[in-house]
């Protein structure tokens, strides 16, 4: 920051009728006044006067300089066109302490690269200088490190005006709990916050709630989880807990074991990416099926054990199908086909066979033209060979 102009000169009143007016200085018409009779209060004073007591704070130094008779440079070209006389070695110390408290680098290094020549020149050394530099600096990085640290500070406590993130969800149930996964991203494919610091999770009968703050590619966002859940759990037995790294996991115990349809009570789409937890859906398929199973069978339970035939009669409801991952990750791949792919697809197969009983039936019957003709041909021969066996006049013709 350039320093300020010259102060004035005088009495205290007479710098506060420069800068505040008159009526500041006690002088001029408002000043005067009966006696006994209070003066009128000057509005904004305080605050006038502690702005002067900073500039005059602030311009000590450059009236000391004014008064022992020493340079004042008010912009780093000052210092440079100065620079480029004959400084001598003792200005070189403070002009440096004054080029890098203000950020005048260029100066500074004009300093720095005069002081080496002429110590190389005269071989001296250059080892004051240079510590004088590295002390400076680091102060000077010091203080913008603890700058940094407070900034960053600041602004992670900033909690307002940020961008906010409906979290991805997977989830399974059992007979008597649903298990719910939670990432901080939008999709559960995406990368997402690695660190999320104040999180509150808030559970109630109907609801399920998530807050927390975090940073992905260096943006601090908001991460929430809004759900109304499908039926009423048990919040004094649910619990939640941090997973792996950028996710979280809750139990939710249910009030009434029964097999959930869906998470949300509403039907209408969710703002959250909803998938299913295929690993705790595995585990609890036989667990979930038998409960279910058990409810819907309860008076066929004995009829079953009473019988002795080796087949029993097959219940009218059926449980829901469970399937292995790899079938899953198939038919996930069958729908993303393209239709004419999977009609080509259907059509590839329907060819092959077709040609297949063309080349069985069409072979047969050129096998049995083939035998016509070799039988045909064969009669023929003989019938020759015959012939050329016979005597002549067997075949009407005169002896010899």
């Amino acid at each position: 920051v350039a320093p300020p102009g010259p102060m004035p000169s005088g009495s205290f009143s007479a710098l506060a009728a420069a800068r505040c007016g008159p009526r500041a200085s006690g002088s001029g018409p408002a000043s005067a006044m009966r006696p006994g009779r209070r003066r009128p209060w000057c509005p904004g004073l305080v605050s006038r006067a502690a702005a002067t007591a900073l500039l005059l704070l602030e311009g000590l130094p450059l009236l000391r300089a004014q008064e022992a008779g020493g340079p004042v440079w008010r912009s780093e070209r000052e210092l440079l066109a100065h620079l480029g006389g004959t400084p001598t070695e003792a200005d070189e110390l403070p002009l440096l302490r004054l080029c890098i408290a203000r950020s005048w680098w260029a100066a500074a290094r004009e300093l720095v690269s005069r002081a080496h020549s002429r110590n190389a020149a005269a071989g001296s050394g250059f080892a004051p200088l240079r510590d004088e530099v590295t002390r400076l600096l680091a102060k000077v990085k010091h203080e913008a490190d603890e700058l940094a640290v407070y900034a960053d500070t600041t602004y992670r406590d900033q909690t307002t005006g940020l961008d906010e993130v409906h979290c991805a969800l997977q989830w399974a149930q059992n007979s008597t709990a649903v298990f719910l996964g939670v990432k901080y991203a939008a999709r559960w494919s995406a990368p997402g916050a690695i660190e999320v610091v104040d999180v509150k999770v808030n559970m109630t009968t109907c609801c399920f709630e998530l807050s927390g703050f975090g940073h992905h590619s260096s943006i601090k966002k908001h991460y929430t989880v809004d759900l109304g859940l499908f039926a009423d759990i048990d919040p004094q037995r649910s619990s939640w807990s941090a997973a792996s790294v950028g996710r979280l996991t809750a139990t939710l115990h249910k009030t009434s074991a029964a097999r959930w349809p869906r998470l949300l009570k509403s039907k209408s789409k969710s703002k959250h990416q909803i998938g299913t937890w295929l690993d705790m859906e595995e585990k609890w398929a036989d667990e979930l099926k038998t409960a279910s199973g058990g409810k819907s069978e309860k008076g066929k339970d004995k009829s079953k054990e009473k019988t002795t035939t080796t087949s029993p009669p097959r219940s009218k409801k059926k449980g829901k199908r469970v399937t292995t991952p790899w079938r899953k990750a198939y038919e996930k791949r069958w729908r993303q086909l393209h239709p004419a792919l999977k009609l080509l697809l259907f059509i590839l197969p329907v060819c092959g066979f077709g040609a297949v009983l063309a080349w069985v039936f069409g072979g047969g019957r050129a096998k049995e033209e083939a035998r016509g003709r070799a039988a045909v041909a064969g009669k023929a021969a003989e019938a020759a060979q015959a012939r050329a066996r016979s005597p002549p006049f067997l075949s009407g013709e005169s002896a010899p």
